[in-house]
């Protein structure tokens, strides 16, 4: 009977530190944040939120691509990370890696936007100073002597009456 006291004792405690542990995953997570969550490659983008026992590691679709030291105190970390510029668009997994009593690691979706590219325009700069020639230029002096020579005809023909 206290053995098995003891054991229904023993089950419980490793339930309830079992619920502990993923609660306190849970409430790490909800006080993190990457702002804003969507973007052009190469742009800039922020990450805070608070209980890090350490540096934050920010994985990119699981490549870690930055570092946020905490404030060393509270627990507390604030910087900021550049979206890959190689991102192709679409939705990405920006996932904060927080060691606090073991390594939570908090999950973000990010959408990358396509960017306008400036390339896809020719400067002005490099457009040409003239318009190509179309051979329009030819046909007002050969119309000129088209209108000479029918004048000519006409006043021929009517000289010789």
């Amino acid at each position: 009977m206290k053995a098995k006291l003891m054991l229904m004792c023993m089950l419980m405690l490793v339930v309830m530190l079992g619920f502990a542990t993923s609660a306190n995953a849970q409430s790490i997570c909800d006080i993190a944040a990457v702002t804003p969550s969507s973007g052009a490659a190469g742009s800039t983008a922020s990450a805070s939120g608070g209980l890090s026992g350490g540096d934050v590691t920010v994985l990119w679709d699981g490549i870690a691509i930055a570092t946020i030291p905490n404030d060393g105190s509270t627990g507390a970390f604030s910087g900021t990370f550049t979206v890959p510029a190689d991102a192709a668009p679409g939705i990405h997994t920006v996932t904060l890696s927080i060691p606090s009593e073991g390594t939570f690691e908090c999950p973000f979706t990010f959408t990358v936007v396509a960017s306008v590219q400036a390339e896809a325009y020719a400067p002005a700069a490099a457009l040409p100073a003239t318009l190509p020639s179309t051979g329009l230029f030819l046909i007002i002096p050969a119309a000129g002597l088209a209108a000479a020579g029918i004048g000519g005809v006409m006043l021929r023909r009517r000289s010789n009456r």
